[in-house]
């Protein structure tokens, strides 16, 4: 059997998903994160670790509890433009114990130096005038010079997992964009682009070679998305690849 063509994903539509601000949020450990930038391109991937409930003026130590242990090297923490606050301290905690990580820049810190440490809980100090509140977004990230743009409020997000037993190959094809991506055995990939005016979601479609076996049979599948500050995946459109029952087919089908 051929492995299938290797895959990764954009996301469309625009179903709303919400999340609730009553504490941190965590998240299973190892969502890769991929974003569409303005030429269409992917930015380089970071992993998605969960979001921290920020409710205005002065939060000290809001906690990200991990599903999993997690080795983090350097951290990223994004804040809604609709948030007025500033990120003064951030670090992990092993064991009861916090590190503070060495301020890097732009939201950007480094884990003990940079040298990583394994930790199950991420925390972040926050400094801003009273709002309404929002989810402060946490990543885990090797890309320690170029800093983001500034974010929206809200992002176009899909999630997919690869059920299969090979890494999957395929192609995001968005606004005349045509972009290639990977997905490995048993990953979940979160995947985000910019909204079109007045919010909407962009139409996205996965490209696809759906032959498991010599041939090439090109599949376009057309995926929904949901528009939020704070993702999910169990809040949020949810496709799968596997392989069809007599093993001749690559498939994408949506688990929720």
């Amino acid at each position: 059997m051929k492995i299938p063509m290797k895959i990764k994903t954009y996301i469309a539509s625009s179903a709303m998903a919400a999340m609730a601000l009553s504490g941190a949020t965590a998240a299973s450990a190892g969502t890769k994160v991929f974003t569409q930038l303005e030429d269409g391109t992917l930015a380089p991937a970071e992993t998605y670790l969960g979001s921290i409930a920020y409710h205005g003026g002065l939060m000290e130590r809001g906690t990200l509890n991990l599903t999993t242990p997690l080795s983090v090297n350097y951290l990223r923490f994004e804040i809604p433009a609709s948030c007025n606050g500033t990120i003064f301290e951030a670090g992990t905690i092993t064991e009861g114990v916090a590190d503070v990580a060495k301020v890097l820049g732009h939201n950007r810190f480094a884990v003990n130096e940079g040298r990583g440490m394994r930790t199950r809980s991420i925390f972040a100090s926050v400094n801003g005038t009273a709002s309404a509140g929002c989810a402060i977004l946490v990543f885990q990230t090797d890309d320690t010079t170029t800093p983001p743009p500034s974010p929206p409020s809200n992002y176009a997000y899909t999630c997919l997992s690869n059920a299969t037993p090979y890494r999957v190959m395929a192609s995001v094809l968005s606004q005349n964009w045509n972009v290639p991506f990977t997905t490995e055995t048993n990953e979940t990939v979160l995947l985000r682009s910019n909204l079109l005016y007045g919010g909407r979601a962009p139409f996205v479609t996965i490209a696809f070679d759906g032959d498991a076996g010599l041939g090439n049979h090109a599949v376009n599948v057309a995926v929904e998305s949901g528009v939020t500050n704070a993702p999910q995946c169990d809040l949020l459109p949810f496709y799968n690849f596997t392989i069809s029952d007599d093993g001749r087919r690559l498939e994408l089908l949506r688990n929720h």
